[in-house]
């Protein structure tokens, strides 16, 4: 009960969930949050990624987005 209910809902159902399948107990809703709005911003850009994760600012997007081992290679290789 709250303001805040549904997100205690998601946690404790989030929770259940690793308890029953233990291969994603190193993964977060955070972790999972970085993923998906890095996935969104390579396969479809910017303003899909920051409408579909409901950011305000273009800061917020980049915040939340993080480089693959594979993009961190091809970043070097080029240097």
């Amino acid at each position: 009960v709250g303001p805040f209910a549904f997100e205690w809902h998601a946690r404790n159902a989030w929770r259940r969930f690793k308890d029953h399948h233990k291969e994603w107990a190193g993964w977060s809703l955070h972790s999972l949050r970085h993923g998906f709005v890095t996935r969104v911003r390579a396969a479809a850009g910017d303003a899909a990624a920051s409408h579909l994760a409901r950011h305000k600012s273009k800061a917020m997007t980049e915040h939340y987005s993080h480089f693959d081992q594979e993009t961190f290679r091809r970043v070097l290789d080029s240097v």
